[in-house]
């Protein structure tokens, strides 16, 4: 080993020694960002959040769900990276958010991982699957007694091949999986005595399985009538294990295993150097002096030497989020059912869907009463967090504040098992299956139910409610999911029909012309956009001055407004550029102030100004920042209102934004190069 090497692993030591448990980087409280869900799309969220620390810091609140939860476990892996200590704040910022845009080199060497690399398969797996059983029923008349029971054992026999032929870990074990064991156990009976109710069951599991291929993923809460009990394909204890690899990588778990000279204090001396304002693209093509090897190769050969080291002492997932560190608190949000009549509803409804039983006996509409929206956070923030929630509701009506409820203190490989597990993912998901018993008795947890995070996209008010000072909001233009509202329909909230969520949609995506009112086909006049009482409209309307999606955005310090919903995974490394380069409206100028320097593309646009008009196809006009990308919009500039809301694309009221990759093109036609 040559003298610099030593020195370094030395030193590399000692800075572990010292981090562990605490932090080599400034945590400020009172800084909180919120990261809005995004489903496959999470990688988006890498790139805004990547430059948001490098432009301010690292942020000591952190909140999200559903995908989200992700991010924020991979954020907080990276924060615990002994590599990041150095004299220098400036440095240690442009550092972590190397770490976190390095996240995307990371990607590069899953395809030679096996537990990843079979991650990246499951979607063949899953069309693979659903090709066969289509071919199968194509063939096989389900209507025949005869036919059948060959047609059964045909996509039983399919089922089992593909999956102990891939042994892919992240899909269920197949003995495991309800609707496998159902077909097996229905076609026999059927076959021992032939009944009509035997025939009905065999036919009708045959179907869910068709379903379960043709829906996975489509997220379709208006027309999937079985959102709430189809059993799920995926395993996502096993998925929490898996992004739990990547998470001991980044916090340097076990180092001396796998990276006994140091490589990643060498690799953040030598790469993150003079970063701020780059992307990975630019950032791994540098030629380290030390090893010779670009960056990006650097990172690779390191993830692929800690993926190969078995022997590992302690795992991320087992930590509590925010205990390494009294400084840095975690949140992390899912959906609750804690009602014990709804639970048993729900439970009833199961064993109906699982048994074949007509779906008139197995239809499951709560009373949105007996839905709450569940937060995992410390038990030191426990207390102050639930008695701020029940003022707030008292004072202000917040929805967020009304249904908000404190869960506990409870280790990442729970968290990372329910926030992300939606349903179109998964069946509602109880606490049981994945706490051991002796803890969901400790945390009093038996009864419940977990819907997964897409609950609160915008968590303002929870980050408030942890002490927090000032709130970064990282979310994309236009209005609250459409799976999302349509998920609170299901849910018994009635002040808003799919009609009416359609007609909303399609005023956001397709961006057809504004019109001042929507006709049901009842003929009755409805508005949804004027509408301002009952759940919907307190939670979620962005005509509704008092909702709790507005007071998110108008209270956000800063809020960064991403395209990344007009992206697909086949493309998703432009979908971090765009968000890495989007812009950013801030409002508190103080939190956030105008960087000097440092981001090359980077131009704060001036309130002298003037906006260049488009006319679009159809009328209207729009705000064209395409030549400003990376902008930072300030109060006191004629475009900021709320930034991103996307109300109204045609609106002269509220300012919409271009990004580098739309240069020029009219939103009637939007065409987002992925």
């Amino acid at each position: 080993m040559s003298f610099i090497i030593k020195k370094r692993f030395f030193a590399l030591m000692v800075m572990g020694l010292l981090s562990f448990n605490s932090f080599a980087i400034t945590i400020d409280p009172g800084r909180a960002v919120g990261i809005r869900g995004n489903g496959e799309f999470f990688c988006a969220h890498f790139g805004a959040l990547a430059r948001m620390v490098e432009e301010y810091g690292a942020f000591g609140t952190v909140s999200g769900g559903s995908s989200a939860s992700i991010t924020v476990f991979l954020y907080e892996s990276a924060l615990l990276n002994p590599a990041l200590a150095c004299s220098d704040e400036e440095q240690a910022k442009e550092r972590l958010a190397f770490l976190i845009k390095s996240f995307e080199g990371y990607a590069d060497s899953v395809p030679q991982m096996k537990n990843f690399a079979e991650l990246f398969r499951f979607v063949k797996l899953v069309n693979e699957v659903k090709s066969g059983i289509n071919q199968i029923i194509s063939v096989h008349d389900l209507n025949s007694v005869r036919e059948l029971p060959t047609a059964a054992y045909k996509v039983a026999s399919l089922l089992k091949i593909l999956w102990t032929e891939k042994n892919n870990p992240i899909i269920r074990k197949l003995p495991e999986w309800e609707l496998f064991t159902n077909l097996l156990n229905y076609t026999r009976d059927f076959v021992v005595l032939p009944t009509a109710w035997r025939f009905y069951r065999v036919k009708n599991t045959i179907l869910q399985i068709k379903e379960s291929f043709d829906v996975f993923a489509k997220f379709d809460s208006k027309n999937d009538e079985a959102l709430f009990l189809r059993p799920g394909l995926i395993d996502f204890k096993t998925v929490a294990e898996i992004f739990g690899q990547m998470g001991d990588f980044y916090a340097s778990y076990d180092q001396e295993l796998w990276d006994g000279e140091g490589r990643f204090q060498a690799l953040l001396e030598e790469c993150a150097e003079n970063s701020r304002g780059y992307e990975w693209d630019v950032l791994s093509k540098r030629v380290m002096k030390s090893s010779g090897k670009s960056c990006g190769e650097e990172l690779t050969r390191m993830a692929l030497a800690h993926d190969q080291a078995k022997a590992r002492s302690h795992h991320r997932i087992n930590d509590f989020p925010g205990k390494v560190d009294d400084r840095l608190t975690i949140i992390i949000s899912t959906s609750l059912i804690r009602d014990l009549p709804t639970v048993s509803k729900w439970r009833e409804a199961k064993k109906n869907y699982s048994q074949g039983e007509s779906s008139d006996k197995w239809q499951f509409r709560p009373d949105y009463e007996s839905i709450r929206y569940g937060y995992w956070v410390k038990s030191s923030k426990q207390q102050r967090m639930q008695s701020y929630l029940k003022r707030e509701c008292e004072r202000t009506h917040d929805l967020l504040a009304c249904k908000g409820e404190i869960i506990g203190d409870h280790p990442w490989r729970y968290i990372l098992a329910l926030s992300p597990a939606e349903p179109g993912l998964a069946r509602v998901q109880e606490f049981a299956s994945v706490y051991p018993r002796e803890e969901l008795i400790r945390y009093a947890l038996k009864n419940t139910l977990s819907l997964g995070g897409w609950s609160d996209l915008f968590p303002n008010t929870i980050l408030k409610a942890s002490g927090s000072i000032s709130e970064t909001l990282i979310t994309r233009r236009g209005y609250h999911t459409f799976f999302g509202q349509g998920v609170m329909i299901r849910l018994g909230v009635n002040d808003l029909s799919f009609d009416e969520l359609a007609y909303l949609h399609e005023r956001e995506v397709k961006h057809t012309p504004s019109s001042p009112e929507f006709e049901h086909a009842s003929g009755e006049i409805l508005n949804p956009t004027k509408r301002t009482t009952g759940v919907w409209a307190r939670g979620y309307n962005l005509h509704n001055p008092e909702s709790s999606f507005n007071q998110a955005l108008v209270n956000s310090g800063a809020v960064v407004c991403t395209h990344w919903d007009w992206g697909s995974l086949s493309n998703w490394r432009t979908m971090i550029k765009d968000a890495y380069n989007a812009t950013i409206y801030v409002k508190d100028t103080a939190a956030f102030p105008h960087p000097e320097a440092g981001h090359p593309s980077l131009k704060v646009v001036a309130a002298s100004e003037t906006q260049r008009d488009l006319t679009a196809s159809g009328g209207g006009r729009y705000f064209d920042l395409s030549n400003y990308p990376g902008a930072i919009i300030t109060p006191d500039h004629p475009w900021f209102n709320r930034g991103c809301t996307g109300i109204d694309t045609y609106s002269e009221t509220l300012p919409f934004y271009e990004t580098p990759f739309h240069k020029g093109e009219s939103l009637k036609t939007p065409s987002f190069p992925f």
